[in-house]
């Protein structure tokens, strides 16, 4: 029997919704996610298996490369397999904080208060053991290829943390390095490996958290602003996220302005560019530092790459551009900041 395309497609089951509840629901999601933390104290209560099946079929429902869905989810309530589980993920933790992480990967984790002990991985009533399958098998048991196996496992593990938030309990993306003995202890096959581990159950009696912050929208979602954009390149490489400024206009693309006042609301871009055009007016350049302050919030970033030359010939040295960065309320990066063939870069973060 042949099946035309026709066939293979369905109605799509869509419902649209009021503008106004639109918002409403959107702003609901959002408050319900902004309080979902990664949590290291669980309580030992026990979680119905039926909850931690319907947010695997929440998982199992994300998008996929060419819809090969190459993932496997092993859910864990035995406790002698959980504590196997505990022995040889500390087994890899202890190697890694003794000699394998670098210094700095333990400067970063610090405020995290993590160390090799992973007492959770007993005591939360459930393990999910999610592993990323490099080939499929056909209806005739011929080897397939998956493809965008990374980004499609990445999705569905986050539906799967979202649901399970949603249905009132807390979780934990727990990732021993490396993660091979879960493929021995799971039973699973050479052609998956192990992606994630995540634990999930009830929090403990008066759990505590790490007090950090999430970088604010303005960083993860606006715009970059162009500003002296020329014949405005970064928006060629970019598209539509780049505001180009400048004082003359070439293309529609552009706003023209003086870019030491430029039309854009405080706080609301994510990243600011000068790419040879801080020392346009040499008098004026502290100015446009001072504008670009203006239109980033906490943790926006900036990033001047201009000609040495033209610092020098301005009598602007390295270390005053330094000096009015920080005095405009940004903190240097020194690994960003140096000087490579005829150019400074410079990059910096708003505190």
């Amino acid at each position: 029997m042949v099946v035309s395309m026709r066939d293979r497609f369905v109605p799509l089951t869509f419902k649209e919704k009021p503008f106004s509840q639109m918002k409403a629901d959107s702003l609901a999601y959002y408050e319900l996610m902004s309080r979902r933390r990664s949590v290291r104290d669980f309580s030992d209560r026990p979680v119905d298996r039926m909850v931690i099946e319907n947010a695997i079929q929440t998982a199992g429902s994300a998008p996929s490369g060419a819809n090969m869905q190459p993932w496997h989810f092993v859910a864990i309530s035995d406790s002698t397999l959980k504590s196997d589980i505990r022995k040889a993920a500390e087994i890899e933790e202890s190697a890694f904080y003794e000699r394998r992480a670098s210094d700095e990967w333990l400067k970063a984790l610090a405020p995290l208060g993590t160390d090799s002990e992973k007492p959770f991985l007993e005591i939360a009533p459930w393990l999910i053991v999610i592993f990323l399958q490099k080939f499929s098998q056909g209806k005739d048991k011929t080897r397939l290829k998956n493809y965008y196996t990374s980004e499609s496992v990445g999705i569905a593990t986050g539906f799967l943390i979202s649901a399970l938030h949603n249905a009132g309990l807390v979780t934990l993306t727990h990732t021993p390095s490396p993660m091979k003995f879960l493929s021995k202890l799971c039973g699973r096959p050479s052609v998956e490996r192990p992606y994630l581990l995540l634990v999930t159950g009830y929090p403990a009696d008066e759990v505590t958290v790490p007090a950090i912050e999430k970088l604010p929208f303005g960083v993860v979602s606006r715009g970059i602003g162009d500003f002296g954009c020329g014949e405005a390149m970064l928006a060629d490489k970019f598209g539509s996220s780049v505001r180009s400024f400048d004082a003359v206009a070439h293309d529609s693309r552009i706003t023209p302005c003086n870019i030491a006042k430029v039309p854009v609301k405080a706080d609301d871009l994510g990243v600011v560019v000068f790419c040879q055009s801080l020392m346009g007016i040499a008098t004026a350049w502290p100015e446009y530092i001072k504008e670009a302050s203006r239109c980033l919030p906490t943790g926006g970033i900036l990033l001047i790459a201009e000609s040495a030359k033209a610092i020098r010939e301005n009598d602007r040295n390295l270390g005053s551009i330094r000096k009015v960065v920080e005095e405009n309320g940004f903190e240097l990066n020194d690994e960003g900041c140096y000087d490579e063939y005829k150019f400074t870069f410079i990059e910096a973060r708003k505190l």
